[in-house]
């Protein structure tokens, strides 16, 4: 055996630039897209830690997401796009540390997994990311958020709330759907060198 591939560092190191390569050339990812319309009742929800929820924090949700939060948080071309439309950066903070937060779009949303930004329908809003720190979910943090995101979007006007989840992502579509949104169809991105596309499967 060759002493290199018998290093693991070394594989490791190898299976990674070999995947970085592929990913280069090739690239897919699917969701399952859900919309809720805001004329129906929203139901009261009481998460079991008392939190508080500001729905304009804007510029102190973005600060915490750029230098608390994760790296995968924040993205140049969602930012960008926010900054043609009006997007909302509600917060959630418990004790006073913030713990949680939402991204909600009108106008125009940036979807990173579609490497392409999206105009909305008139009146309507698009939910492209919520957040609750590892150590405050299963309390119903996720569904409070998204049941103040709603009324508030209610009071100001609009119709729909529409949001995308990945397959995998169980707790996120068990929010959702909780919170009385409907899967209405699923669709897969797919990207071949510098080519990419969307396919879309109506469910509803």
């Amino acid at each position: 055996m060759n002493p290199t591939f018998a290093n693991p560092g070394v594989a490791d190191m190898l299976r990674h630039v070999a995947g970085k390569a592929v990913s280069l050339l090739y690239e897919t990812n699917d969701a399952f897209w859900f919309e809720r319309n805001l004329y129906y009742p929203v139901a009261a929800v009481r998460p079991a830690i008392d939190v508080d929820i500001d729905m304009d924090a804007g510029e102190k949700t973005i600060s915490w997401i750029k230098t608390s939060g994760e790296r995968w948080m924040f993205n140049a071309n969602e930012s960008r796009t926010a900054g043609k439309a009006r997007h909302y950066f509600p917060s959630v903070a418990y004790k006073g540390d913030l713990i949680g937060y939402a991204k909600v779009a009108t106008q125009r949303v940036y979807i990173h997994d579609y490497r392409r930004e999206i105009a909305l329908p008139e009146r309507t809003a698009f939910i492209y990311d919520t957040y609750v720190s590892p150590r405050f979910r299963g309390r119903k943090v996720a569904r409070y958020l998204i049941s103040k995101i709603m009324l508030r979007l209610r009071g100001d006007g609009f119709d729909v709330v529409g949001c995308h989840i990945p397959p995998w992502n169980s707790s996120s579509i068990n929010a959702y759907t909780g919170a009385g949104f409907k899967c209405v169809r699923y669709a897969r991105y797919r990207r071949i060198a510098a080519i990419g596309w969307i396919e879309e499967r109506k469910l509803q």
